[in-house]
């Protein structure tokens, strides 16, 4: 087994990471590849169809919409929460 090189609570050593300005890992083009397959699929009004062929599709989009969705929210909270949660589609819904 790799022996790791820093220890919990060590401080970050100088230097380290990733470099303020660094390109994201997924270059432009591959972004511009997938938003045209997109928009070559239907964009927003194909993706709504195809979820309202099965319930398994309209799992599987809100499974990815709720992946993209911020995991680590901290928020302080006394009493009564009352959330609503609403999907528009606009009028490609149809």
């Amino acid at each position: 087994m790799a022996k790791h090189r820093f220890k919990k609570g060590d401080p970050k050593p100088p230097n380290s990471g990733r470099k303020k300005g660094t390109p994201n890992k997924i270059p432009r083009k591959v972004k511009e590849d997938i938003e045209n397959a997109f928009t070559k699929l239907g964009g927003v009004t194909g993706l709504i169809k195809w979820a309202k062929k099965s319930n398994k599709n309209q799992e599987k989009l809100y499974d990815w919409y709720f992946s993209m969705l911020p995991k680590n929210v901290d928020t302080k909270h006394s009493g009564e929460l009352i959330a609503k949660l609403t999907f528009d589609f606009g009028d490609n819904g149809e």
